[in-house]
């Protein structure tokens, strides 16, 4: 079941973007009614910022897997940017200790995920039954090292709205939260290849690289060497 907002959750903050009122957003905590338009931001931004499809053709377990511990077991901790009523951008936290409730989550998802290979639902896309073998076999030791009693937070923007600083606002939000709830340090992970290096730029928002593994995740889709970062702050 998912946890309950708290009374009194931190009110809704408005701002405009590059200085154009056609740029006006809206950073608020999530909702259980956002969950719908959460999973399918994270299905169109999943493969390197694009739609998922080319690595695994099964969106709802793919976003089962990615989002789906956090709606169900962190709903409180999680923001979503706003325009014109649309969600466009979302950033979910999680307490520190919240890997049970990832495994737990994941687990389902890829027995589901192994009963549909096995009734031939991917026979047509062998791309996703190398995520599938990358899930079982691989996943794990393609983790980098993570801060010890930190809070997370996983975060997505769709494509015609990067740029417009949504996931350093969602950012800021969700550092207010944590100062409120006693936290002094989160982290997350990111995907970094030559030519596209977040890494760099997040440093100057303070965010540190705490560990780096190379990993095959994309290689079905792709020929780049990408990297899995953790990225971690001190706010207290």
């Amino acid at each position: 079941m998912a946890s309950q907002l708290r009374e009194g959750p931190p009110p809704s903050m408005q701002f405009v973007s590059s200085g154009h009122a056609s740029h006006a957003y809206q950073i608020r905590p999530l909702r259980a009614s956002d969950a719908a338009a959460v999973r399918q931001i994270c299905c169109d931004t999943g493969c390197l910022g694009q739609p998922v499809a080319p690595l695994c053709s099964d969106e709802e377990l793919f976003a089962s897997l990615v989002v789906e511990p956090y709606l169900e077991y962190a709903q409180d901790w999680g923001f979503v940017a706003e325009q014109d009523h649309q969600i466009v951008g979302y950033l979910l936290g999680a307490p520190p200790g919240f890997d049970a409730s990832v495994f737990r989550v994941a687990a389902q998802a890829t027995l589901k995920m192994l009963a549909r290979a096995a009734t031939g639902n991917y026979r047509d896309h062998p791309q996703t039954l190398q995520f599938l073998h990358w899930l079982l076999f691989r996943s794990y030791g393609e983790r980098p090292l993570r801060p010890v009693h930190a809070a997370h937070m996983h975060f997505n923007v769709r494509s015609p709205e990067r740029g417009h600083f949504l996931g350093l606002h969602l950012w800021q939000r969700f550092e207010t939260l944590l100062r409120d709830r006693g936290i002094s340090h989160y982290y997350g992970e990111l995907f970094s290849w030559p030519g596209h290096r977040p890494e760099r730029p997040y440093r100057r928002y303070g965010l540190q690289v705490y560990d780096r593994v190379s990993t095959s995740l994309f290689d079905s889709v792709c020929d780049l060497d990408i990297e899995n970062i953790c990225v971690y702050k001190r706010i207290v």
